[in-house]
């Protein structure tokens, strides 16, 4: 069910507060991953498309899960090619 969402998006869904926990989540631990000695993720280069996670058969970077699916812009990468690693 989770995967059907992330590949659908959030529009629909009747508890899209479970995906923003999750990419909160998801950004919570590429913070403590990045092991940058930087006072903000704003100091890290492209801190939101370096860090990608698999979900389901798909990678999706912080960005994609961001733009694509939480926001349902048309610029979030939907084909599952992520644009970052995966961790």
């Amino acid at each position: 069910m989770f995967t059907d969402v992330i590949d659908n998006g959030v529009s629909g869904f009747s508890c899209p507060a479970m995906l923003v926990d999750t990419y909160n989540a998801l950004t919570i631990n590429a913070i403590v991953s990045c092991h940058a000695h930087a006072e903000s993720v704003l100091q890290v280069p492209r801190f939101w498309q370096r860090y990608a996670y698999r979900i389901g058969e798909h990678v999706y970077s912080l960005d994609d899960m961001e733009h694509g699916i939480l926001r349902g812009d048309d610029e979030g990468n939907q084909d599952g090619e992520g644009r970052g690693g995966v961790s």
